[in-house]
C-alpha cells in the first residue's frame, strides 16, 4: 500500500515538474524596434541588410504558428498559452512590417 502511495506520489512530481518545463518552450516571437538609433545613417547595403534580417525573424516568427511541439502541448495542457502564442506573434508581426516600411522609405529616400 505504501508503496503505491509513493508511486502515485511520484506521478504527480514529475506532473508538477513537466508541464511548467513543456509550457516554458511555448514559442515567444521574436520582436524589432520599429526606429533604431542610427538608422538614418544606414548605407543603402546597410538599409538592405537591415531588411533581410527582418525578414528573417518574421519568417522565424512564422514557424511559431500552426501545429509545432509547443503549441500542441499548450493546447492539451495550458490553452492560455496557445493564445498568449498567437497574440504575442501578431504583435510581433506588426513590429516587423512596420520597420519594414520605416527602413524602405529610409532606402527611397537615400535613392537607392
Amino acid at each position: 500500500m505504501k508503496l503505491k502511495l509513493k508511486a502515485m506520489k511520484l506521478k504527480y512530481v514529475a506532473a508538477a515538474i513537466a508541464v511548467p518545463i513543456i509550457l516554458s518552450g511555448c514559442a515567444t516571437s521574436q520582436k524589432v524596434q520599429v526606429v533604431q538609433e542610427g538608422d538614418q545613417n544606414l548605407t543603402c547595403e546597410q538599409l538592405t541588410a537591415a531588411i533581410d534580417e527582418v525578414n528573417a525573424v518574421t519568417a522565424k516568427n512564422d514557424e511559431n504558428k500552426g501545429m509545432t511541439g509547443a503549441n500542441v502541448a499548450a493546447a492539451l495542457f495550458f490553452w492560455p498559452a496557445l493564445a498568449y502564442t498567437y497574440m504575442d506573434n501578431s504583435k510581433a508581426g506588426e513590429l516587423a512590417t512596420d520597420r519594414l516600411s520605416h527602413l524602405t522609405k529610409l532606402r527611397n529616400e537615400k535613392g537607392c
